[in-house]
């Protein structure tokens, strides 16, 4: 796996939140080992401890009860909460995060299956400057030691138009696979229970009862 990073304006980072959603994510960092890093994570609805091997990258998750977390977090060397939102671009998986502490910076990260895909791949027009071979725009770096000073990136109609084409191009996706997707019928409601009518009839017999009685009260009566 090989990941690539940019920089991106904040009005199309709010563009793509607004229409794909966002996770929001607390992150606590501790100074790394030298054979391991460790970091506490806590989303809207979990929380764990992430530990990554410096020898080969393997990631180890852990899940741990939530009040854990924040004191873990309480004690962190430094943190990062950020919101990020999850594309696809060409078929490879992207991470748009938008950094809102320490300070505030948006980022694209996209990952690759292998350096020859990361090679050739040609950012679109709505990414902004790569930062993959600066240290000072790791997340690890950026919770620890704050957000660079960074310039503003201009905003032009041709990163717009290629973002909407990104946005339009999933939307029509989702769309033909809604169309496209089989039709489960829906069960038939049960038979609804025939209603009785035994009290109904006997209420109509007391009825007839009464009105002949009545009937016969009022026929004149023969001398």
């Amino acid at each position: 796996m090989r990941q690539r990073t940019f920089l991106v304006a904040a009005a199309f980072a709010r563009l793509a939140a607004r229409e794909h959603g966002v996770v929001r994510l607390t992150e606590g960092y501790f100074p790394a080992a030298p054979e391991h890093g460790l970091v506490v994570e806590i989303a809207s609805d979990t929380a764990a401890l992430v530990m990554t091997q410096a020898g080969d990258g393997r990631v180890e998750r852990t899940e741990i009860p939530r009040g854990h977390a924040e004191a873990l977090m309480a004690v962190a060397a430094g943190r990062i909460e950020r919101l990020d939102t999850s594309l696809t671009l060409d078929r490879h998986p992207l991470r748009l995060s938008r950094i809102v502490a320490p300070g505030l910076l948006d980022l694209i990260t996209i990952t690759f299956a292998n350096d020859a895909e990361a090679s050739t791949f040609t950012p679109p027009a709505w990414f902004g400057p790569e930062v993959s071979a600066e240290p000072n725009y790791d997340i690890r770096s950026l919770a620890l030691a704050g957000i660079p000073a960074t310039l503003e990136i201009a905003v032009s109609n041709a990163g717009l138009d290629s973002l909407l084409d990104a946005l339009e191009s999933r939307a029509a996706r989702e769309t033909g696979a809604a169309l496209t997707a089989p039709v489960t019928p829906r069960p038939a409601p049960p038979p609804s229970e025939p209603e009785s009518v035994t009290e109904e009839a006997e209420a109509a017999a007391i009825e007839d009862d009464v009105i002949r009685e009545l009937a016969r009260s009022l026929r004149p009566q023969r001398r």
